[in-house]
């Protein structure tokens, strides 16, 4: 056993150096056809090791999703296909959404817990937007800035760190605005071993998906427009009655 979870940390620590190598030089930023190929060639060996070892193939995946959400490292959506690749769709979506909030609650915390001084000294603006969107609309618009990708990940993270947004309601956000995207990103990289070329990946109801996955932020945006008018005109119809009175 013990052995296992050495080779699994080895394993491990290897995909996270390159995670971190390729972001540094810039060449994770591959085209599409390169990531497919890239999980088409391992495809058969990756899905022969979680055969062998479902439970530390789980946990490495957990891992991988929760240290790319602590660091921002841009791989989010190609962990999310891998996923889908080696685990299966219900798998890899169940996992990928509770790891990536973990991961994004690690600079939310130490934000709250040490950084608050410093963020609020050295970035005032940001932050006296960020706590009167809150204060306006709540956690509507933290999933509006998950949704529109406004700010960077952890640059969220952070500042909702010195909010007044509470810790489980900033963890149950996280995960369902992820919850499109990354339903879209699995089923694609369960469906990947069917496929030979990137244009038989989107399919009509791929393709339908991502329509629909376009249209939430304007659909937030309706809503959040909408309950802003509810909460002010019972102030407007109080101040036009005071109006008439005098």
């Amino acid at each position: 056993m013990r052995g296992h979870l050495h080779i699994a940390a080895s394993l491990l620590m290897i995909l996270v150096g390159l995670l971190v190598l390729l972001t540094w030089t810039g060449n994770l930023s591959f085209s599409t056809t390169h990531w497919i190929d890239w999980l088409h060639e391992r495809e058969q060996l990756l899905q022969r090791f979680h055969a062998l070892h479902p439970q530390l193939a789980a946990t490495a995946y957990v891992l991988l999703v929760t240290i790319c959400a602590v660091t921002d490292l841009p791989s989010a959506s190609f962990l999310a296909v891998a996923g889908g690749v080696v685990l299966g769709f219900w798998p890899a979506l169940l996992l990928f959404l509770p790891a990536m909030a973990v991961g994004a609650m690690v600079p939310f915390v130490l934000s709250r817990r040490y950084f608050g001084p410093f963020l609020e000294a050295r970035f005032p603006k940001p932050l006296i937007a960020i706590r009167q969107g809150i204060g306006d609309d709540g956690v509507y618009f933290l999933c509006s800035l998950r949704l529109i990708p406004m700010m960077p990940f952890v640059a969220v993270n952070l500042f909702m760190g010195v909010t007044q947004v509470r810790a489980l309601p900033f963890f149950l956000v996280t995960a369902l605005a992820r919850l499109p995207a990354t339903a879209i990103y699995c089923g694609a990289g369960e469906q990947l071993s069917k496929i030979h070329s990137i244009g038989e990946l989107f399919t009509a109801p791929l393709l339908a998906s991502l329509a629909a996955l376009g249209c939430l932020p304007l659909t937030l945006r309706y809503l959040q427009a909408r309950r802003r008018r509810r909460r002010l005109l019972p102030l407007v119809d109080k101040a036009v009655a005071g109006e008439s009175k005098t």
